[in-house]
């Protein structure tokens, strides 16, 4: 496959939105909860038909350089921008610390799925990215936030 192709055969998906203005899931009254939402439907997209996609790619470009480019550049990044976009929201309302390095944060969080994606060491289901998220504010979580 070369990066021609990866534009009709990348499903349109997974989250945030590749193009989406907006990154918190609908029905999310804070951005803390909405990503917890994220993590929820990247896991359940990964579930999907399409997850068995994403690792094909993933696996091929590993040895083609032009696919590789290609995949960061249209499917990757644009959701690593949603999901910083999310961060700084929470950061802005004061659920995590003012001083959390962003893309460190995005890896810490979505890093284990990828995983798990690629390597099949374990199932990418709604415990395991409950579990994640909690391991994440554990230590991340704004201490000084006085919650209302």
């Amino acid at each position: 496959m070369n990066s021609d192709n990866l534009r009709s055969s990348t499903p349109r998906g997974g989250y945030p939105p590749k193009g989406s203005s907006d990154a918190i899931p609908l029905g999310s009254s804070r951005a803390l909860d909405g990503l917890q939402k994220q993590l929820a439907l990247q896991a359940q997209f990964f579930r999907s038909k399409y997850g068995r996609l994403i690792r094909s790619l993933l696996a091929e470009a590993q040895s083609d350089e032009e696919l590789a480019t290609a995949f960061r550049e249209q499917w990757i990044q644009p959701r690593r921008r949603g999901v910083i976009q999310v961060l700084q929201m929470v950061i802005e309302e004061g659920d995590l610390q003012r001083d959390i390095d962003l893309e460190t944060a995005t890896d810490i969080l979505y890093g284990p799925i990828y995983y798990r994606l690629l390597l099949g060491t374990g199932t990418i289901d709604a415990r395991f990215t409950k579990e994640l998220y909690k391991k994440f504010l554990a230590g991340h979580h704004n201490l000084s936030r006085v919650e209302d």
